[in-house]
């Protein structure tokens, strides 16, 4: 039922008839704001109005500023997920799934990892397949910048070494090397001998 009592203003979406000073059709949600109207949302208030709500009755400048910023960047990491595969790959068993066929050197070149690592009396995993190394350490590396370096050159050297044997088979000589530590992804390296093949001498 429209309310009733004093002279009311009708709403023009409606036909209701409302007191003079409510800024909300309760009937159909209706909004009389000072400029244009607009039609509230599922919860009864419009974008504006939820705003000016959070921020004790005015707009704030950031709200509408971060609103896009806020939307851009939760699409781009999606994107940047589904692109890179960075889910799937961020574990040794899950980065194992995807991997191409091995060619007929690849044992080897896993052989002479896993003998590389046991040198320095660390146990490793190796698996070799087609331009793609994957290397799990059983161990734990520091944090840092510095150790990040180091261990990311090391992985360009492998990755050298397996684009190098790949030429020699004459196969594409360019190699991807990931470290796994314990299991979880740590750093990666490609080496690509096409580009720079002063790397395979």
């Amino acid at each position: 039922m429209p309310d009733s009592g004093e002279p009311g203003r009708k709403c023009p979406d409606c036909g209701q008839t409302l007191k003079p000073e409510v800024g909300i059709c309760r009937y159909c949600g209706y909004v009389f704001p000072a400029g244009k109207a607009a039609r509230a949302g599922p919860l009864g208030l419009t974008r504006e109005l939820a705003a000016q709500t959070a921020t004790g009755g005015r707009v704030s400048i950031w709200a509408k500023l971060l609103w896009p910023v806020v939307t851009v960047v939760v699409v781009g990491v999606l994107i940047f997920s589904v692109v890179h595969g960075f889910p799937s790959t961020s574990t040794w068993e899950h980065a194992q799934r995807d991997l191409p066929m091995a060619k007929s050197y690849d044992p080897d070149f896993e052989a002479f990892v896993i003998a590389a690592y046991r040198q320095d009396g660390v146990a490793a995993e190796a698996r070799a397949r087609d331009g793609v190394c994957l290397i799990n350490v059983a161990k734990d590396v520091p944090g840092g910048i510095m150790n990040k370096l180091g261990t990311k050159i090391g992985a360009l050297a492998i990755g050298c070494t397996y684009a190098a044997l790949r030429q020699k088979h004459g196969d594409n000589p360019v190699a991807t090397v990931t470290i796994f530590t314990n299991g979880r992804r740590y750093t990666s390296a490609t080496c690509d001998g096409q580009k720079h093949p002063e790397f395979l001498k």
